[in-house]
């Protein structure tokens, strides 16, 4: 018996949990490339060691001269052994100081990319699917507040579409812009008036069921002042009128008027 156990059992345990730890490995890499976290997704073997049962694995990524995204990634064995990825802490800092962080419990947040963790943590709301009570799929929008998470029931009153059935002036594909605004980003678009063209950025509020509106300089601006902005360029690109003095010609050595 301990002769199999050597030369039989023991090879057939170790050739086991050596396919099992690499096909766990592929499912959380696959896993981390469509959450766009595929920086890390390459050497996940060397930060997962198969003797802990947890493991935090820290992300930071400097997004501009004053913005960081601190991101720490969660990982527990489960009951067969395998690799998990639990939670996804965000800490989002500007000049050194915490601006908004928070633990999102991917079993509460099926499919969530890393960019819509930034929209949230940057104050952005978005359209999450999610699975209600009685295990339908389902949307709802929801932002990071004060006071933790905001969720809008699936009938609350805000479609994109109507809003921007509303908004004339706002150029851009609109599908690509419900796509993107649903997404929690911040576009930038333009805002058409009188044939003049303002660089603009906008963003969901579901709270008021509208959108928010930003100037070039990404200062909050509204649709009546966009307007008043459009007037003011309309004029002030109107065409001088100048009026000349009739010319006088000489025929037949004499000035005709």
């Amino acid at each position: 018996m301990r002769l199999k156990d050597r030369l039989v059992d023991g090879p057939n345990y170790l050739e086991q949990q050596s396919r099992q730890r690499a096909a766990n490995m592929e499912f959380l890499k696959q896993q981390l490339r469509e959450r766009g976290l595929t920086s890390v997704a390459g050497k996940l073997e060397h930060y997962l060691d198969p003797d802990h049962r947890q493991v935090c694995l820290p992300l930071d990524c400097q997004l501009n001269a004053e913005k960081r995204l601190n991101v720490d990634l969660h990982f527990e064995k489960d009951v067969y052994g395998d690799f998990q990825l639990k939670y996804l802490n965000g800490t989002l800092l500007e000049k050194g100081e915490t601006v908004r962080c928070y633990q999102f419990d991917l079993n509460d947040w099926p499919g969530l990319k890393a960019t819509q963790a930034l929209s949230l943590l940057e104050g952005r709301a978005l359209k999450q699917h999610y699975t209600d009570a009685m295990g339908h799929d389902s949307t709802r929008w929801v932002e990071l507040g004060k006071n933790g998470v905001q969720h809008y029931a699936a009938d609350h009153a805000f479609d994109i579409d109507t809003v921007l059935a509303s908004m004339p002036n706002i150029t851009r594909n609109k599908d690509e812009l419900i796509c993107c605004l649903e997404n929690g980003q911040q576009v930038s678009t333009h805002w058409k008036q009188n044939g003049q063209f303002q660089n603009i950025y906008v963003q969901a509020d579901p709270s008021n069921s509208t959108l928010k509106l930003f100037d070039a300089k990404m200062k909050p601006v509204t649709a009546e002042q966009l307007s008043q902005r459009s007037q003011q360029q309309a004029q002030s690109k109107k065409p001088e009128i100048i009026l000349k003095a009739p010319r006088r010609v000489q025929k037949n050595g004499h000035k005709v008027n």
